[in-house]
């Protein structure tokens, strides 16, 4: 399965960075790219931060965010936390591998029984 799934592979493709099978999404079309995936309901499961060249992809850890415990239970549904902590880093040249899942398809805290 290609990631991230239709229709947002076709809308941001033309400002990714892929590599190989990997989908990285600069910091600016990144905001975007979250509003699209409320729209379309897909909660956000984690930001993994890379710093890409033309030769290039370098992880920075310290720039990642992560919205599910150890149990793998989500916060919440992310957008807004996502998008506060990209804004927060957007002094940094990121891009961002964005972790998404279909609402209904992993457990959220506060939800359910």
């Amino acid at each position: 399965m290609d990631y991230p799934p239709e229709p947002l592979r076709s809308e941001f493709r033309h400002v990714a960075a892929i590599r190989g099978n990997d989908f990285y999404i600069p910091q600016e079309a990144s905001l975007d790219f979250i509003d699209r995936c409320r729209e379309l309901d897909y909660l956000i499961t984690y930001l993994e931060a890379f710093y890409i060249t033309e030769r290039t992809t370098q992880p920075d850890m310290q720039y990642n965010f992560e919205n599910y415990d150890s149990e793998d239970v989500l916060f919440g549904p992310g957008w807004e936390e996502a998008k506060a902590h990209i804004k927060k880093h957007f002094d940094q040249d990121l891009y961002y591998e964005i972790g998404i899942e279909k609402i209904g398809t992993v457990p959220v805290r506060g939800e359910g029984s």
